[in-house]
C-alpha cells in the first residue's frame, strides 16, 4: 500500500488521473461493446449468406428443371440417347480405341450436337461464377437411369437440419466432393425434373461453393475489427478531453483543498458552475471560511483564556496567603470561587493605633471585570487603612476614590469590622453586604448585627456619607462574630430553596462554640452538603473571629 503523503506537505497525489481512468473505462466499454457487436453481426451474416446462396440453388435449380429432362444429357440427339452412363461406358471400353465409338455411332454432326449439348452444361454451371457443380439424375419408373454431371463423379454429404423449402424444390448445406478437389462445405439446391407430359422424369441439382461464406465473413471481421480499433482509440481521445474538461474543477478545487490544509484559511475557492462540484466547490469555500472563524475565534479563546488567568492569578493574590494573627483571638477565614476569578475578597487588616480590621467584601457582576474591581477596592482600602481606625471615615473615603472610576450600575459590597484586642471593642461599618452575625459564648444568643450604609460606588459622597452608620460593640470572652458574603444567603439546597437569613444565623448557633477554625470548617462543610450537585451561583466567603476566654 503506498504511503500517505497528507495534503498538507503540498505533495501531489500519487495514483491514475481520474481522466486517465475514464478514458480506460470507455475504452474498455467500446472494445467489450464493439466485441459483442461483432459476434452477433458475425452469426448473423453467416446465417444471412447462408441462407442468401441456398435461394441462388434453388433458383438455378428451378431454371433448370425448365428444360427437357433429355436436353441436358450428354448424349442428347446421339445413338446413345437414352442410354445410361454404365451402359455407354460399356459401349465405349468394347472399343480399342477410346474414339472409336465416335467414328462408328456418331456422325460429325451427331458428334456436334453432343459437343454442344457439354459445353451447354458446362456454361449453366459456370453461371455468373456462382455454381460449382451441375447434377442430373434422369429415372424411368422411378429407377435412376441415368446421371450427367460435366464436373465428373461427385460425393455429397448433408448436414442435418437446416434444409430450405420452397415449393418442390429444396437447398440444404453440407460436404461437396468432387474432380479431385478436397471436401468442402456447399449449398446443395435440388427441383424436380418433369416430361412433357408433366410426370417427374428426374432430379435437378446445382452445388454452390459455401466456403465463400467464411471468407466473406472473415473479411468482414477484419473490416470490423479496424473499424473496432479506430473506434476504440477515437474513444479514448474523446473520453480524455472530456474527462480532462471534466475534472479541471475537481483538480481546481484540489489545489484549493492544498493550499487550505497548508493552513490558508484565507483562501477562497471560487465557484464555476452550478452542477455537483460547483457544489462541492460552493461546501468547501463555506467550510474554509467556518474553519477560519473558528480558528479566529480559538485564537480569540485562548486571549480570552490568558487574560481570564493573569486576572485569575491576580485576583488570587487579592487573598491573603495567611491571616494575621491578633494575641487573645483566633481568626479563620474560608473562600470558594464559583467561576475561574473570584470576585470577592477577605482579610485581617492591620490599622492605627494597633487596632486590626476585619474585611468581606464583594463586586457587582463576575468574571474579569468584578476581580478588576475588586482590585481597585483593594488597593484603595489597604492605602486608606494604615492611617485610620474608624471604619466609617476609611469606607467613606474609599467610596469616594472607587466611585470615579466605576460605570454606571456597577459596585462593591463590603463589611469592615475594626477591633482593638486590648478592649475587646470592635466598630461596625458596612457599605451593603449581609450583616455580621454575633454569637455570646456559654449558651448565650446568636443574631445579626445591622448598620446601615449603601455598595461602594452608588454615590459619590453626600448620599454615602449620609446614610452610613458605625456600629459598636464589646466583644466578651468566648464571644465570636462570623462574617459571611451574599452568596452564603443565596446558596441554593438540594430541594431549591435558598438558605437565607434565618438558617444561616441557626447554622452559626450551632458551630459557633467551637474554635473559629473548626467552626469555619465545619459551616463550610454543612454548606457544600446543603447545596448537593448544585453549582455554585455566586462565590462563598467567611470570616470568624473569636475572643479567647
Amino acid at each position: 500500500m503506498a504511503r500517505d503523503e497528507g495534503l498538507a506537505g503540498g505533495r501531489k497525489m500519487r495514483g491514475t488521473p481520474l481522466s486517465t481512468k475514464l478514458a480506460l473505462a470507455v475504452g474498455v466499454i467500446i472494445l467489450v461493446f464493439m466485441l459483442a457487436f461483432t459476434l452477433v453481426l458475425q452469426r448473423f451474416i453467416r446465417e444471412a449468406v447462408t441462407e442468401q446462396l441456398k435461394l441462388t440453388a434453388l433458383e438455378s435449380a428451378l431454371t433448370a428443371s425448365q428444360a427437357d429432362v433429355e436436353a441436358w444429357t450428354t448424349y442428347f440427339g446421339t445413338p446413345y440417347q437414352g442410354l445410361t452412363s454404365g451402359e455407354v461406358q460399356a459401349i465405349v471400353d468394347g472399343f480399342r480405341d477410346p474414339e472409336e465409338y465416335k467414328r462408328k455411332f456418331l456422325t460429325a454432326e451427331q458428334a456436334a450436337v453432343r459437343e454442344r449439348n457439354v459445353k451447354r452444361f458446362q456454361r449453366f454451371g459456370e453461371l455468373d461464377g456462382k455454381l460449382e457443380a451441375v447434377e442430373l439424375t434422369y429415372f424411368d419408373d422411378g429407377v435412376e437411369k441415368l446421371r450427367a454431371s460435366y464436373t465428373g463423379f461427385i460425393t455429397w454429404v448433408p448436414e442435418a437440419g437446416g434444409e430450405l423449402v420452397l415449393g418442390e424444390g429444396r437447398a440444404v448445406r453440407g460436404l461437396l466432393t468432387h474432380s479431385g478437389l478436397p471436401r468442402h462445405v456447399a449449398i446443395r439446391g435440388t427441383h424436380p425434373v418433369r416430361d412433357t407430359l408433366g410426370e417427374v422424369a428426374g432430379e435437378f441439382a446445382v452445388y454452390i461453393d459455401a466456403r465463400a461464406i467464411d471468407e466473406t465473413t472473415d473479411a468482414l471481421i477484419l473490416q470490423i475489427s479496424y473499424g473496432t480499433a479506430i473506434f476504440v482509440i477515437l474513444g479514448v481521445a474523446c473520453a480524455v478531453l472530456i474527462g480532462r474538461q471534466v475534472t479541471r474543477p475537481l483538480k481546481l478545487l484540489q489545489d484549493d483543498i492544498r493550499l487550505v490544509a497548508g493552513g490558508d484559511l484565507t483562501h477562497h475557492t471560487k465557484v464555476n458552475s452550478n452542477d455537483e462540484i460547483g457544489e462541492l466547490a460552493r461546501t468547501f469555500d463555506r467550510m474554509t471560511r467556518s474553519l477560519a472563524e473558528a480558528a479566529e475565534s480559538e485564537r480569540s479563546a485562548a486571549r480570552s483564556r490568558h487574560d481570564v488567568s493573569l486576572v485569575a492569578e491576580v485576583a488570587e493574590k487579592l487573598l491573603p496567603q495567611k491571616l494575621l494573627t491578633i494575641p487573645g483571638y483566633d481568626v479563620a477565614a474560608h473562600h470558594e470561587a464559583a467561576g475561574e476569578v473570584a470576585h470577592e475578597l477577605y482579610d485581617v487588616l492591620p490599622m492605627a493605633d494597633g487596632r486590626r480590621g476585619l474585611l468581606v467584601a464583594s463586586a457587582s457582576g463576575s468574571g474579569v471585570a468584578a476581580a478588576m474591581i475588586m482590585a481597585m477596592a483593594r488597593s484603595f482600602l489597604t492605602a486608606v487603612a494604615r492611617s485610620g481606625s474608624d471604619p466609617g471615615a476609611v469606607l467613606r473615603e474609599v467610596n469616594g476614590l472607587l466611585s470615579g472610576h466605576l460605570n454606571r450600575g456597577m459596585f462593591v459590597t463590603m463589611l469592615l469590622v475594626v477591633l482593638d484586642p486590648k478592649t475587646g471593642a470592635i466598630d461596625i461599618a458596612n457599605a451593603g453586604h449581609p450583616a455580621l452575625v454575633l454569637h455570646k459564648g456559654s449558651g448565650g444568643k446568636t443574631l445579626e448585627v445591622h448598620s446601615e450604609g449603601i455598595a461602594l460606588g452608588f454615590d459619590a459622597g453626600p448620599v454615602f456619607d449620609r446614610t452610613l452608620v458605625v456600629r459598636a460593640l464589646e466583644l466578651e470572652p468566648g464571644d465570636r462574630i462570623v462574617l459571611g458574603s451574599e452568596g452564603v444567603l443565596k446558596l441554593r439546597g438540594a430541594d431549591g430553596k435558598v438558605l437565607g437569613d434565618k438558617r444561616w444565623v441557626g447554622l452559626v448557633k450551632r458551630e459557633g462554640d467551637h474554635p473559629s477554625k473548626v467552626c469555619i470548617q465545619r459551616i463550610a462543610s454543612t454548606l457544600t452538603k446543603f447545596r448537593g450537585k448544585h453549582d455554585l451561583d455566586t462565590d462563598v466567603t467567611l470570616v470568624a473571629l473569636g475572643r479567647q476566654a
